[in-house]
């Protein structure tokens, strides 16, 4: 070999060694960013602060031991590896039967159109609830009071006539305000996996800053649960928080409200990914907003625990 060909490999090795050594303290260096708490922002809302997500377990009555998981075709699906939501939609809306219920405002017929032209679409079957009709969508006027205090008294009603009219039609009710986004499929899939995993899981809630942006998940199970719970829960914390109300309604009938993140089995799961995890830190310049929400943080998270996005 020439020997300016021995000189380029050799200038080629050092520089690759150097730039190795460099990225492992840059690296290295980018963990202890992460210590730094500073707040994400989207548009208006910070999801750093504020917001929830909390999942209803019902537990038996003798000591307190949880229920068995659920096994049935849709949950041993989706526990299937591999599994996406995003390429198994079409199964998800075609074997997950899922209603979409929405609570309309006065003055919103332009959110509610576009809540019709988007998340509809993705769910079985959506209904509209208003205090009065809103042609557009075809609303279904069930005459309640739009004011703060009154938000439980208007979820119950929601519930009510879900429970009435759709119960044995569905599988999974989701229940969000008009102005707010979901990805049904996601949540689907969130939900059964919950099923597979979770001891008497009946339903999800997450919440945002605002008391009124309050998405509910329920099994067929949690709604009929539910039902048959209302007539006894009158508003106990002043009817303005319906997840807070919702909790105490449940409590009597030992379901409670958790965020433990670990499986029957103890085995950490239920993890939220975000992508920006497997950069080094100080390519970002926040704390990861979603760690102060996970009970039993891992390290690194395994890409054979469950993801999902909301």
């Amino acid at each position: 070999m020439a020997k300016s060909g021995i000189f380029t490999l050799a200038v080629g090795l050092v520089v690759g060694i150097m730039l190795s050594f460099m990225f492992m303290q840059y690296e290295s260096l980018s963990k202890k960013t992460l210590s730094k708490t500073l707040h994400v922002s989207y548009q208006a809302r910070d999801y750093s602060v504020g917001g929830n997500s909390f999942y209803l377990q019902q537990r038996s009555l003798l000591n307190s031991t949880k229920l068995p998981v659920v096994d049935n075709e849709l949950t041993r699906i989706v526990t299937s590896y591999p599994f996406d939501p995003l390429f198994n939609s079409t199964l998800l809306k075609t074997r997950a039967k899922t209603l979409c219920y929405v609570m309309c405002a006065k003055g919103s017929q332009g959110a509610v159109q576009a809540a019709r032209a988007t998340v509809a679409e993705h769910c079985s079957k959506t209904v509209f609830f208003s205090r009065s009709p809103i042609k557009e969508v075809g609303s279904i006027d069930l005459g309640f009071q739009e004011d703060s205090a009154h938000r439980w008294e208007r979820y119950k009603m929601a519930a009510d006539y879900v429970y009435t009219h759709f119960r044995s039609d569905f599988e999974l009710f989701i229940k969000f305000e008009y102005d707010i986004y979901i990805v049904p499929e996601n949540i689907q899939f969130m939900a059964l996996l919950h099923q597979a995993h979770i001891p008497g899981y009946i339903g999800q809630v997450i919440t945002d800053k605002d008391p009124r942006g309050v998405v509910t998940v329920l099994t067929r199970e949690g709604l009929e649960i539910l039902h048959n719970a209302l007539p006894s829960c009158p508003p106990r914390l002043g009817g303005t928080n319906e997840d807070l109300e919702l909790e105490e309604c449940l409590k009597p009938l030992h379901i409670f409200g958790t965020k433990e993140s670990r499986d029957h089995l103890g085995t950490p799961r239920f993890q939220m990914l975000v992508p920006d995890h497997e950069l080094p830190g100080n390519t970002i310049k926040y704390h990861p907003w979603a760690m102060k929400y996970i009970h039993h943080p891992l390290e690194k998270v395994s890409l054979y625990h469950s993801y999902f996005y909301l």
